[in-house]
C-alpha cells in the first residue's frame, strides 16, 4: 500500500509542500497502477518529489491554538484530522526531498523574515526540526541537485529587496544558503524548476511581481541569468510542462490579470509569451496534469474571490479555459494527486477559509467537498512522508 500526504499551508504556519516542474505518469513493476509523479526536469534529471495514490494532506495556520494537522487518507479519499504542529510563524512555502540520502521524504519551509527549517523524517513520518540561517522574506522554494554533488539543494524566491539565494546540501541535510549573483533583486513569488535547455541539470524559472521574470540557467558552477517573455505582470504563480508536446519544458504564469504561455524555444530560452483567458481574475496558484485523460498536460488555476479553472490543452499548447466551480473563494495555491485511486487526477485547493477536494469524474468535471478546518490556507501540495 502506498500512502502518500498532501500538506495544506495556512497562513503563518510551517506546512506548504511546492512542487514545481512536470506531471508524468509511470508503472511500477508488479503494479498495474500508476503513479504520479512531478519532475523537476524534462529529461535527465528527476528529483525525488512524487505524487502517489491515496495522498494524505496537513494544514499549517495562523497563530494561537490553531495547530497545522496531518489528513490521513484511507485509501477511498477520505480523511481523519490529527494535529501537526504547534509554533507559529508566518510560513509561505515548502518543498520535499530526501536531503539526507536515507530513502524517506525530508521537508524544507520558508518563512517571511524567519529562519528556514528542515524537518528530517525517519521513515515512518516522525520529523526532527532544525533551523537555517535566511531570514529573508521568502515566497517560494524548490528542490534539485544544483552542484551536481548527488545531494538536494534549494533554490528560495525571496521578496521585499532580497536576492534569491541558493541553499547547498552538505549530504546530512545541513544548508549553507548565500545569494545567487549581486543582481538587482525583483519581487519573486514563485518558482519552478526544470531542464529547460536539455543539458542534464536543473535550471530555474522565477515570476516575479511587477516585473519581467527570469530564467535562471545552471551553467555547473553558477546561474545565468536571462529575462522570461517580454511583458511585466503582477505574476503569483508558475508551473513547468511540455505543452506543445516537443520535448521542452515550457511555462504557465498566472497573475493578478493576464495569465500567460511562455514556449521554450528548444533551447531554453523564452523570448514571447501567449495570452491565456480569461484575462481578468485574480490568479494566485496553478498545477500541471492531465486532467481529462486525453494524454497531453493542462492546467489547474485558482483564483481569489472567483470561480477557479481548468485550461484544456488542445496537444499543441492551446488552451480552452472551463470553470470548475461558482464559487468566490479566495483560493490560494492547488495541488493535484489522485486520491482515491479512480485513476484520475483530482485536486486539493488551499483557500483563505474552507479548503475544498474536487474530485475528478475523469474528464475534467469535479464533485466537490469541504476539507479540513475552515482556517487561512495559503498553499497546498503532496508528498510521501510515512513510506506506507
Amino acid at each position: 500500500m502506498i500512502v502518500n500526504r498532501i500538506v495544506v499551508l495556512l497562513r503563518g504556519r510551517w506546512l506548504f509542500l511546492a512542487f514545481m516542474g512536470l506531471l508524468s505518469c509511470r508503472y511500477e513493476t508488479g503494479d498495474s497502477r500508476p503513479e504520479f509523479s512531478l519532475l523537476g526536469l524534462l529529461n535527465a534529471y528527476s528529483p525525488t518529489n512524487s505524487i502517489y495514490y491515496y495522498p494524505e494532506f496537513a494544514t499549517a495556520t495562523l497563530a494561537g491554538a490553531r495547530f497545522g494537522e496531518i489528513y490521513t487518507n484511507d485509501n477511498t479519499g477520505q480523511f481523519t484530522q490529527t494535529d501537526l504542529n504547534t509554533t507559529s510563524v508566518q510560513s509561505t512555502d515548502i518543498v520535499i526531498s530526501d536531503f539526507n540520502n536515507d530513502g524517506s521524504n525530508d521537508i524544507f519551509v520558508v518563512h517571511w523574515f524567519v529562519n528556514a527549517w528542515v524537518f528530517l523524517n525517519d521513515g515512518a513520518g516522525n520529523l526532527t526540526e532544525s533551523s537555517i540561517t535566511m531570514a529573508t522574506a521568502s515566497q517560494g522554494v524548490g528542490a534539485g541537485d544544483f552542484n551536481g554533488d548527488g545531494y538536494a539543494d534549494t533554490f528560495v524566491a525571496n521578496v521585499s529587496g532580497a536576492e534569491n539565494r541558493l541553499c547547498t546540501n552538505d549530504g546530512s541535510g545541513g544548508f549553507a544558503c548565500g545569494n545567487i549573483l549581486t543582481f538587482a533583486p525583483r519581487d519573486s513569488n514563485d518558482l519552478a524548476v526544470a531542464d529547460y535547455d536539455r543539458d542534464g541539470d536543473p535550471d530555474v524559472a522565477v515570476c516575479n511581481s511587477g516585473a519581467l521574470g527570469r530564467l535562471y540557467t545552471n551553467t555547473g558552477a553558477s546561474f545565468a541569468i536571462s529575462d522570461i517573455g517580454s511583458v511585466s505582470i503582477l505574476a503569483r504563480g508558475i508551473a513547468a510542462g511540455d505543452f506543445n508536446r516537443d520535448g521542452s519544458a515550457d511555462l504557465l504564469v498566472v497573475a493578478t490579470g493576464q495569465n500567460y504561455v511562455h514556449f521554450n524555444n528548444g533551447s531554453g530560452g523564452f523570448p514571447g509569451e501567449v495570452a491565456a483567458t480569461p484575462n481578468t481574475l485574480s490568479s494566485a496558484g496553478v498545477e500541471i496534469a492531465d486532467l481529462d485523460g486525453d494524454g497531453d498536460l493542462d492546467a489547474f488555476v485558482v483564483n481569489e474571490g472567483a470561480a477557479n479553472f481548468v485550461y484544456l490543452n488542445d496537444g499543441s499548447g492551446n488552451f480552452s479555459a472551463v470553470a470548475v466551480d461558482a464559487l468566490t473563494d479566495t483560493s490560494k495555491e492547488v495541488a493535484l494527486a489522485d486520491v482515491d485511486g479512480d485513476g484520475d487526477v483530482d485536486a486539493v485547493v488551499a483557500n483563505n477559509g474552507q479548503n475544498r477536494l474536487y474530485r475528478n469524474n475523469g474528464d475534467a468535471t469535479f464533485v466537490i467537498e469541504d476539507i479540513g478546518r475552515n482556517y487561512i490556507s495559503d498553499g497546498v501540495a503532496a508528498g510521501d512522508l510515512n513510506g506506507m
